[in-house]
């Protein structure tokens, strides 16, 4: 049976705001390159040659700015009209697909080969196959626990210290039997630790295939400038049709398209996103977000991991889509 693939893509990023506000995060950019090019040149890398996309938060972006066909693999779209969870929007994704499916979290950057998952999925037999890798701390992740020859016997999700001796971590990359899939329910929110992998658990073969590439979940600012700084090592990103005076001093930063920074600012480990203005003077500190199209004035200074956002409506902030903790004016 031919192997398809899922990426699920539908997710707000809250916790990326401002960075999402107008962007979808799998479209955030690593190294100048959206994160869901470099998850479709894996696919194509694996000789997989469709992929379902699923959507939800700014889903027409993802569209526009992806099309049908990146690197030989074809595209479709699976829209979710409400939030389906990880194995819902899956089950949703799996009527444009016929064959057991590599589920990929677009919202992540891993290194490691996934052909060499794949050859261990089938060789082992699994109906299910979780990509784990070790982390010394596992409180932010669904951890695994398993056997010798790596059979999973149970899971904690986002165990306490002490809770779970595993140090295993799901990364959100999956191959899973279209037996499995096809018994899934149609059109509820349904989440693949919760509701799918214990239920499964005792009459399925569940598989860890462990890896030690490096993985970078990026659901937050510090990860996802952490992420870029590796890729770029250590040094600016700069991206389109910026306008940056030499006099400017910039360190560890990443710059969006458009942003203007003049002569004596300084940026310290921060990032600047799209069409923003740095005036003469200013200083941004290490740790802070500079929102699309804000402007830092001459001469003021950002404390260090600051939010400055100005362009908010007043629906968005009823729609709850942004942080609670945000301070933040109201056109």
């Amino acid at each position: 049976m031919q192997l398809e693939c899922v990426i699920m893509a539908g997710g707000k990023g809250s916790r990326l705001y401002p960075l999402t506000q107008n962007t979808p995060k799998p479209l955030l950019p690593v190294n100048n390159i959206p994160n869901i090019i470099k998850i479709l040149a894996a696919v194509n890398k694996c000789k997989i040659k469709k992929a379902v996309i699923t959507t939800g938060y700014l889903g027409d972006e993802l569209k526009k700015n992806i099309g049908s066909n990146v690197y030989d693999v074809e595209i479709k779209y699976a829209h979710e009209e409400k939030p389906l969870g990880s194995a819902g929007g899956v089950k949703n994704a799996a009527k444009y697909t016929t064959g057991d499916l590599l589920v990929i979290s677009g919202d992540a950057v891993f290194e490691g080969e996934l052909s060499d998952m794949i050859k261990r999925h089938y060789k082992s037999s699994a109906d299910l196959t979780v990509a784990c890798t070790e982390m010394e701390d596992t409180s932010r992740f669904g951890v695994l626990v398993t056997d010798k020859d790596g059979r999973i016997t149970s899971f904690c999700e986002k165990p306490k210290k002490g809770e779970c001796d595993s140090r295993l971590v799901n990364i959100g990359i999956y191959i899973i039997s279209r037996e499995i899939i096809d018994s899934l329910p149609e059109n509820i929110p349904l989440d693949f630790s919760l509701d799918v992998f214990p239920n499964i658990l005792e009459n399925k073969r569940m598989m860890a295939w462990k890896s030690d590439a490096y993985w970078c979940d990026m659901g937050t600012l510090s990860s996802y400038l952490e992420c870029n700084m590796r890729y770029s090592k250590g040094k600016n990103i700069i991206g389109k049709n910026c306008n940056i005076s030499p006099d400017a001093k910039i360190s560890g930063s990443i710059i969006f398209d458009g942003v203007t920074v003049e002569a004596n600012a300084c940026i310290c480990d921060a990032v600047i996103c799209k069409d923003a203005h740095i005036g003469n003077g200013a200083g941004v500190a290490r740790g802070s977000v500079i929102g699309e199209s804000c402007s830092v004035s001459a001469s003021e200074v950002i404390s260090p991991d600051s939010l400055n956002i100005t362009r908010v409506t007043s629906q968005e902030i009823m729609r709850n889509d942004i942080p609670n903790a945000l301070t933040m004016s109201i056109d």
